[in-house]
This record gives structure tokens, C-alpha cells and sequence, in this order.
């Protein structure tokens, strides 16, 4: 079973909004949630294919998962990006996000 991640980014931003350069494992976690943020936001709102190239960064018995991350903005919340492992259930939560630069969302 995974784990379930509450991430706000912001949590991860250095004054300049930029990734903190923190010691390993925080690090990739805060890479892989951009990742998400990334992938997210830059297909179109009404996409109903929510699967990304997002590989899962969870390791179960120490073997890489084979799952990539399926995610979208949650219904109730669009602020809220929720995502998920469908191999191994790992999952989330990312808030804060919005004007970051992973947010590519186009603006008219």
C-alpha cells in the first residue's frame, strides 16, 4: 500500500521560487511534485486522459515501481492537483502551485 502525500510547494520554494537545495530525499520529493504540477497543468483543462509520463518515484521491496502517476485538478477543489500510482497506490496532494514555474497553464 502507499503513502499518502498533503504537499503545498510552496513548502519547497526558496526566496527567489526556486527549489530549495536541500539534502537528497527532500529534494527529489520536491522535484517529482513539480514534475506533477508540470504535467498537470499544461494539457488542456477538459482532458479526460489523466495518465502522465510521470514515472512513480516509490521504491516497495527496494524495486523501482513500474507505475507512471495518473493525476488531474480535484473536482471539488481545482486548486488542488491530486494524483495518483495505480501500480502501488502511492498518492497525493499538491497545493500552492499556481504561478510557480512549473504552473504552465496559458494565460490570455
Amino acid at each position: 500500500m502507499g503513502d499518502t502525500w498533503v504537499i503545498d510547494i510552496r513548502h519547497y520554494l526558496d526566496e527567489n521560487d526556486e527549489l530549495i537545495q536541500e539534502p537528497g530525499p527532500a529534494y527529489r520529493l520536491a522535484e517529482h511534485q513539480c514534475a506533477i504540477i508540470a504535467a498537470v497543468t499544461a494539457r488542456p483543462r477538459d482532458e479526460m486522459d489523466w495518465e502522465t509520463d510521470v514515472r512513480c518515484r516509490r521504491r516497495p521491496r527496494n524495486k523501482r515501481c513500474k507505475g507512471n502517476i495518473v493525476a488531474g485538478f480535484q473536482e471539488t477543489d481545482p486548486t488542488t492537483i491530486v494524483w495518483l500510482c495505480p501500480f502501488c497506490d502511492d498518492n497525493g496532494y499538491i497545493r500552492g502551485w499556481q504561478e510557480t514555474q512549473w504552473d504552465k497553464r496559458k494565460f490570455s
